[in-house]
């Protein structure tokens, strides 16, 4: 078979543009991630990949009763599932979000070097958005352009860890700029954020002692461990800030 072929079938040929009315009368959004009869890891139109825990390239084969295969190339690896069950007539239906925390974990286990710690979350950018994980502080203004990316939301009671690295790692499954939020009430950056450089936006929050968080920016390519050190690590010179976030 054509490598040409193959390549074409594990691509998004459902674009977002076209609105997901679902396929063999099931309730399968297929719109920006559906190829030539393979199911791939594309961005949907939330601006979020089907699987979010798994690389671009994954694409997967959808039977009946949960029969399914993912195929993900950058693990140079085949996961089957195979059973009798069904997801009609109130049985188990295992959603794709489901999928995603599975293939995550997956992946801890293929690259344990370089995960994202459990106490993070994942979630996407947006106005509204809570972006602490034991905060229910909101985000109240989004600059243009940002909204839509993957958020990581870390723990507000992390702020005071001062580790120079080793804080929260982040594999790059695809090249692309890595932005750091940190809170404007803090004097100095810590050391770690070097080579990081001010984009001159800000995003706004419902915190009222937190004036703004100031966006900081670095490319990055794919296969890169991005190694964040903690809130004061050395470098940071004094102030009060909320921890820091990240998004991609």
């Amino acid at each position: 078979m054509d490598a040409g072929w193959i390549y074409q079938a594990v691509q998004v040929q459902v674009p977002t543009t076209i609105p997901d009315i679902g396929l063999c009368g099931e309730d399968l959004d297929a719109s920006g991630a559906y190829g030539y009869l393979w199911w791939v890891n594309g961005r949907r139109n939330n601006g979020e990949r089907l699987w979010p825990g798994a690389t671009p390239n994954t694409f997967a084969a959808y039977g009946a009763k949960n029969n399914l295969m993912f195929v993900v190339p950058e693990w140079n690896m085949v996961i089957v599932r195979l059973g009798l069950d069904s997801g009609r007539g109130g049985a188990t239906i295992i959603s794709d979000p489901q999928w995603g925390q599975f293939l995550s974990l997956v992946g801890a286990a293929v690259d344990p070097e370089c995960t994202l710690e459990c106490k993070f979350q994942r979630s996407t950018l947006a106005k509204n958005a809570t972006y602490y994980t034991d905060k229910g502080f909101r985000i109240t203004d989004v600059p243009t352009g940002y909204s839509g990316l993957a958020l990581i939301k870390t723990p507000h009671a992390d702020r005071l860890l001062k580790a120079p690295s080793g804080y929260l790692t982040l594999e790059m499954a695809e090249a692309g700029t890595v932005y750091v939020a940190y809170d404007t009430r803090g004097l100095g950056l810590p050391d770690w954020m070097d080579g990081f450089s001010d984009t001159g936006d800000d995003l706004l929050t419902s915190w009222r002692r937190q004036p703004a968080m100031r966006i900081y920016a670095k490319h990055f390519t794919a296969g890169d461990c991005v190694n964040f050190g903690a809130n004061r690590a050395p470098g940071f010179d004094g102030g009060n800030p909320g921890n820091y976030i990240v998004f991609y």
